[in-house]
């Protein structure tokens, strides 16, 4: 488990009393250090002015920076360090989806201040910048769908409102009916394109236990697994001919230029020892629009590997983009062929079912999942692509489909 925290989430927020105070984490933390919770911690950076902007408008957030000491409402005080401390707490909710999209492991953001009643032009609440919100965000670059579930005992209404008209954002919240702000009735789903993406799920006071066993039980559950966030797993593959062998790859999200070179350079690093004296890789693959030998930021992570791995690197391209040709395409229909028609529902279903699918009589030599989510769409500029592409050397008459990528001299 990790545990996202900085010392200045202990500065001053509110009046000396408040019960928003930096004794509610100085408390956890102590626990934590004195209990059996096995945890580490991720000390996180502020978050980027732009991603912030996806949620909060630039007048709102120069408002915020510039207000100096006061009061946004009767509720929320304004210190001068307010700004950059809510920008830390913003900057912890993203090390914290990032964490767990790296590594899949349980991360809880311990954050201050608070963030799920500022909207988009106003603090209020105890509250300044939407950490959550600024979170989903930030992830939905990452994938397709972001599920938010709010159990404070107010109704989250800033985290609510940014995401009422949107279908890739769940929000569901369950709160006390009545007290403040006084938003979230039940009636409440969503608007356009967002309708039944928000789910309000007020409750009476003094609920205990029971109440919410049955809310989580009964609604948010099987609302989550509706919804399904997703969890998207892409194979590649590395078929070596010469010895009947296919090394298997998952990673999650589509696969990017970055993706292939990944895989790439963890089977050489893991492989190389038993091809000594080995100068020239030759890589046979389709010509797909994240590999294509006109696709800069793959080109230039391809030199990136020839110069990390000292070895001339051949690229030599099946002309039809998925080609019969490819012994990279086989093992595809035997996969398939394996799951069946089963329900890949989680990430130990597809892996289970690659581990003991046959390859001319032999399992897969390695089955592996990258923990990481890659970014889409990364290119170079064109002068940028120059000095690459003074680094290839094209067949003449076939130049998109046979290059060789000699590495840099020492």
């Amino acid at each position: 488990m990790k545990i996202v925290y900085h010392e200045d989430y202990l500065k001053q927020t509110q009046n000396n009393g408040h019960p928003e105070c930096p004794e509610r984490l100085e408390y956890i933390m102590s626990y934590v250090k004195t209990s059996e919770i096995d945890a580490s911690i991720i000390t996180p950076e502020s978050a980027e002015r732009s991603v912030v902007e996806t949620v909060h408008s630039p007048d709102y957030l120069d408002l915020l920076k510039n207000f100096g000491r006061g009061r946004l409402d009767a509720d929320t005080a304004v210190w001068p360090h307010t700004y950059e401390m809510a920008m830390l707490a913003a900057g912890g909710g993203i090390a914290a989806v990032r964490n767990m999209m790296d590594h899949r492991e349980p991360t809880f953001a311990l954050v201050r201040p608070p963030g799920h009643h500022a909207t988009t032009c106003m603090g209020m609440g105890f509250c300044y910048i939407n950490n959550v919100a600024v979170a989903a965000n930030w992830l939905r670059k990452k994938v397709d769908k972001v599920a938010i579930v709010d159990i404070d005992v107010h109704h989250g209404n800033g985290t609510n409102d940014t995401f009422l008209d949107r279908s890739d954002v769940l929000y569901i919240s369950t709160h006390q009916w009545g007290i403040y702000p006084g938003t979230g009735p039940a009636v409440q789903t969503g608007t356009g394109e967002g309708k039944g993406f928000t789910v309000n799920i007020p409750l009476g006071g003094q609920c205990g236990d029971a109440t919410f066993d049955a809310s989580s039980s009964k609604l948010i559950i099987p609302i989550l697994r509706q919804f399904k966030p997703d969890a998207i797993l892409t194979p590649i593959d590395i078929v070596l001919p010469e010895h009947d062998e296919v090394h298997l790859y998952f990673v999650l999200g589509p696969a990017t230029a970055d993706t292939y070179v990944d895989v790439l350079s963890h089977f050489w690093t893991n492989n190389a020892h038993r091809f000594p004296g080995v100068d020239t890789l030759v890589v046979n693959q389709d010509n797909g629009p994240e590999v294509h030998s006109r696709r800069t930021w793959f080109m230039a992570r391809m030199v990136q590997f020839a110069d990390t791995a000292d070895l001339t690197v051949r690229l030599a391209y099946y002309p039809p983009y998925h080609s019969k040709y490819s012994p990279a395409e086989r093992p595809w229909a035997i996969l398939e062929n394996e799951w069946n028609g089963d329900l890949l529902d989680t990430v130990d279903a597809a892996i289970g079912h690659a581990r003991s699918m046959t390859w001319k009589g032999e399992h897969p030599t390695v089955v592996e999942w990258f923990h990481k989510q890659y970014e889409k769409g990364k290119t170079l500029s064109k002068v940028a692509m120059r000095e690459i592409e003074d680094r290839l050397e094209r067949l003449p008459g076939l130049p998109k489909w046979f290059v060789d990528i000699v590495p840099a001299p020492p």
